[in-house]
């Protein structure tokens, strides 16, 4: 008998065991314990228009905690966080800042609508239970991005969260505060895409969701805006002038 042939037998076959154990435990562990998670947001809000000056927050989903988070400049400001489905989200009040009253804030579930009220006003250190988690099982698009901004064209990128291949992505744009539903649409079946024909120097929102199938769309992600490029005048041609008056003006072209 070759036990040396035996023995390597035996580790194979151990190993085979061992690895197929660990796979069984981590595939019925997902089908009983396994958790979807899903963009949500926090929007931050200054009346002022100057960011928190130093007030800050922490967001609490389940045990994990996200922060300091602030508004470091400007009027608004939209933080995207992951929750697992079912997960409570908290707020702690870290630092009230110098203007503690131009502060607010709001959270959004997964389909953009509002997760607990409009905070004002929380006492530093306190912690608000805001609401629990909500996953559709058709997810949203998430990280949508506008780059290579023209005049009158634009490239949107986007993340595909869902475990199963989307039929397509729906997409509706129009001018800043427009109601969906008025807006332009069309389909895409991959990231990125363009987006032509826009108007030079105009602000746009941009929504988009995911088509899992027929009858299953995921919720509309929340509005992602961006502006056109200006159109700069063309600098050569005839131009005209009076003999009577004369007034010598500096002019500065910028191309």
């Amino acid at each position: 008998m070759n036990c040396n042939k035996y023995t390597m037998k035996s580790r194979f076959f151990s190993n085979l065991v061992t690895q197929l154990t660990i796979l069984f435990t981590l595939f019925f562990s997902t089908l009983s314990f396994g958790q979807t998670s899903c963009d949500h947001y926090l929007e931050l809000y200054d009346s002022y228009g100057d960011g928190w000056n130093n007030a800050s927050l922490n967001i609490i989903v389940g045990t994990t905690t996200y922060g300091p988070i602030t508004l470091a400049s400007g009027g608004s400001f939209t933080q995207t966080f992951q929750a697992v489905d079912g997960d409570d989200i908290s707020v702690e009040w870290v630092a009230d800042g110098s203007w503690p009253g131009e502060i607010s804030f709001q959270f959004r579930a997964n389909d953009g609508s509002n997760l607990g009220p409009l905070y004002s006003g929380l006492a530093v250190g306190s912690t608000t239970l805001v609401g629990t988690a909500s996953c559709p099982n058709c997810l949203a698009p998430g990280n949508v991005q506008i780059a290579g901004i023209t005049s009158s064209t634009a490239d949107v990128s986007f993340v595909d969260g869902n475990s199963v291949i989307a039929n397509n992505y729906e997409i509706e744009y129009g001018p800043g505060g427009f109601t969906q539903g008025t807006g332009t649409t069309f389909t895409t079946t991959s990231s990125p895409t363009g987006i032509s024909g826009l108007t030079p120097g105009t602000t746009y929102d941009l929504y988009i969701r995911t088509v899992c199938g027929t009858g299953n769309e995921s919720p509309w992600s929340v509005p992602t805006s961006f502006t056109t490029s200006l159109i700069c005048p063309v600098t050569n041609g005839t131009y005209c002038y009076d003999n009577a008056s004369t007034e010598w003006i500096n002019v500065v072209v910028v191309n």
